[in-house]
């Protein structure tokens, strides 16, 4: 008996209830017995769409994880419908299992011992499928509409918090709808938030609907208070799913597409409508609408948790108000990251001072210029030499179709010996005359692109003394995050240290660096050493490929 892994997959709780896997599972034992094969082990998808990318599965990624070791080379699936009904999914699945030098093999669409044909096979079943997952996606979704117009409550995204789903109908739960209330409420006070009220939700321990917690729910909450489904309206197909650029996206639908469900009501009209007032009125005034200028808005992140840093106004002195900026996990209540905040004018000190510094000092740059002009220079010898030699070989295939020609007058060998021959000759010479047409045209490009170690320091230098004249001696904050934006990609924060990211363009050259600083020493002019080294392009580049590394050691 040969070993196999079985494959099986529904689309629907529902489908699991109704014995569907069990269905797929009879089918699989008895194809095994019938054609010798033991079933070692199986790798179950439920509730999963046709549609989900492998890597949103749990069952077929361990499956192709089981493969890996090589001692298993087929997986027994009912059809094709069951590894995907998406073609590019299907195609994607076929290919992973190919890599592992494995197959699937599908109970109802039995290979025909022909690959051309297995392959056209396949490519069609996946297009049936697709086709069929559309349809029934239509099917439902009008089967649902026609439902909610009946009065019947369809359950979308989940029952919201404070009902109870009971005989296709929203009731209220007793409980929840007092914390409902309760939380608008706690909004309208003075000092209320969407903060406030999650803070108050944890410390009188309360569950949510699915029984965690409510550290980081922020949102959650405001959709609550958002939610128009409390006042007794419940809108059905306001909302539409939209696949862009990988990624899914909702998008409001048109609103005669709406329909309209009444529900029990949980909170007054008049005190709903305030809430939205005061909701609008915050969003308007919220930092986060970056009324207030800040610097570093965008450029900065958490070395730890990769979080942006937000910027935060911590003080007030002498009628100024000191910025800080400080770790974006930590404004979500409940997370917590333990990388330090750090002040916008130690923030402007380090890296504008910096960046400033590399641009009107080119000794920065020193040896990444160098090692650039120095490969250039290394690079166009070398094409010249190969130029040279290919001119060589040619010249000596055209002596021999000379001598092959006079050979050829002569009648000295049989005719059809000589003209193969020629012809190999002939053959040989011209692809060398492509190659050194090729050859040539990089040749002129190298040309193009030579400089100087000078006359690159002084492009740089030119561009710190512009910056200079631009922005003046002493710039706006404005004018410093024009430059930094120009210059900086983004700086990481550590505990310890501040890591600058950023790229200098000049004409044909490009140089990328990053820098580590020591954000903690009293004397911000203590530097860490510079290594630099030479990112080589690949053949077929061109100078403007290159890119210089500058990275911290000691």
């Amino acid at each position: 008996m040969k070993p196999a892994l079985a494959y099986l997959r529904v689309s629907t709780t529902g489908q699991r209830d109704e014995k569907t896997i069990e269905a797929q599972r009879h089918e699989l034992n008895k194809f095994a017995q019938t054609n010798g094969y033991t079933i070692i082990k199986e790798f179950v998808d439920e509730a999963v769409s046709g549609a989900t990318e492998i890597g949103g599965r749990v069952g077929l990624p361990a499956l192709l994880n089981a493969l890996q070791d090589g001692v298993v080379k087929d997986v027994l699936v009912y059809d094709m419908g069951r590894i995907a009904r998406d073609v590019l999914i299907g195609l994607q699945a076929e290919k992973a299992v190919r890599d592992l030098d494995a197959r699937y093999i599908y109970v109802q669409a039995p290979s025909t011992g022909d690959e051309a044909t297995d392959n056209l096979l396949k490519t069609t079943l996946l297009g049936i499928a697709e086709f069929e997952r559309v349809q029934i996606m239509r099917r439902t979704r009008a089967g649902k509409i026609a439902k909610a117009k009946q009065g019947i409550f369809i359950v979308g995204n989940g029952v919201p918090y404070g009902y109870d789903y009971i005989d296709r109908k929203l009731v209220i739960n007793p409980d929840e709808a007092k914390i409902v209330k309760k939380m608008f409420e706690l909004y309208l006070e003075d000092n209320g938030s969407t903060l406030s009220i999650v803070r108050w939700l944890i410390d009188n321990k309360i569950p949510s609907k699915s029984g965690k917690g409510w550290e980081g729910n922020n949102n959650t909450v405001r959709r609550i208070l958002r939610s128009e489904t409390y006042t007794g309206i419940y809108w059905y197909n306001r909302t539409i799913r939209k696949k862009i650029k990988g990624k899914y996206k909702i998008f409001p639908r048109p609103k005669e597409e709406w329909v309209e469900l009444k529900v029990p009501p949980i909170v007054d009209r008049g005190m709903f409508d305030i809430v939205q007032l005061k909701l609008d009125k915050n969003r308007t005034i919220s930092p986060r609408t970056h009324s207030s200028f800040y610097i570093f808005t965008g450029l900065v992140k958490c070395g730890l948790c990769g979080k942006a840093y937000h910027a935060r106004p911590s003080s007030r002195r002498k009628g100024i108000t000191h910025t800080s900026y400080v770790c974006g996990t930590n404004n979500k209540t409940g997370l917590h990251c333990d990388n330090r905040s750090i002040s916008e004018s130690k923030l402007v000190d380090v890296v504008y001072g910096y960046v400033k510094t590399c641009l009107l000092d080119t000794n920065y740059f020193r040896k990444d210029i160098d090692a650039i002009t120095n490969t250039t220079g290394s690079a166009s010898e070398a094409a010249r030499q190969k130029i040279e030699r290919l001119k060589s070989q040619i010249a000596a295939l055209e002596q021999k179709e000379l001598v092959l020609l006079e050979e050829r007058i002569i009648g000295r060998f049989r005719p059809e010996l000589l003209e193969s021959k020629l012809n190999e000759v002939s053959g040989t010479r011209l692809e060398l005359v492509a190659r050194l047409a090729e050859e040539e045209k990089n040749m002129a490009k190298l040309d193009k692109q030579m400089f100087s170690s000078d006359a690159l320091y002084k492009m740089l230098r030119d561009i710190g003394e512009n910056m200079i004249k631009e922005h003046g001696e002493n710039p706006t904050p404005q004018d410093i995050r024009n430059i930094l934006k120009r210059y900086i990609t983004d700086v990481e924060i550590y505990p310890e240290t501040i890591l600058i990211n950023g790229e200098i363009n000049v004409p044909t050259v490009k140089l990328s660096w990053w820098k580590a600083l020591n954000s903690l020493q009293e004397d911000e002019a203590v530097r860490v050493p510079l290594f630099a080294r030479l990112s080589v392009p690949s053949s077929n580049s061109t100078l403007s490929n290159y890119s210089l590394v500058a990275s911290s050691i000691g």
